[in-house]
């Protein structure tokens, strides 16, 4: 059940950064381009390219942090069963964030600033209940893995996506 939602919200950002690319000039400052000297137009060309590459080790780096979380934690939890959860629930609700996206190109509103943040602390909570289930324990545990995973995760995009 992850793959499709992940095929569907890689297609749907992938058409939203070309015509990122097509009709908007840069807004932000990208690390990345600050690192390797890159005009940030070129880089909007090349996040069309490195956002599926990004967006799949995403993935591999939250599976990472929540193994070694979950040892150093001592907490019991299917690491597979969580990633696939994560992946799941990151690309379902990210679609939304996908159509306020989208929605941006047509009409701009404060409002729609509010639909990340919002999405991602409903998909936190999700992501906490469930681990708290795999886990049979108490809410801090669970809160603190998920909550190291998703930084992993969000770090390592957020350094190759801006």
């Amino acid at each position: 059940y992850s793959v499709i939602p992940l095929i569907v919200f890689t297609a749907v950002y992938e058409i939203l950064y070309v015509a990122d690319y097509v009709l908007k000039e840069p807004e932000f400052v990208h690390i990345i381009t600050q690192i390797f000297e890159i005009p940030d137009i070129c880089y909007n060309l090349y996040q069309i390219f490195l956002f599926p590459v990004v967006h799949i080790a995403d993935f591999c780096v939250f599976g990472g942090v929540v193994y070694a979380g979950s040892t150093l934690l001592q907490v019991k939890v299917d690491t597979k069963k969580v990633l696939l959860f994560f992946m799941f629930i990151f690309n379902t609700i990210g679609l939304v964030s996908a159509a306020a996206d989208a929605l941006s190109f047509v009409w701009e509103s404060e409002i729609l600033m509010y639909v990340h943040p919002l999405t991602g602390i409903i998909f936190f909570g999700y992501l906490v209940k469930f681990t708290e289930k795999q886990a049979k324990t108490g809410i801090w545990k669970p809160l603190i893995l998920s909550l190291v995973g998703l930084i992993g995760a969000l770090g390592f995009r957020i350094l190759f996506l801006g």
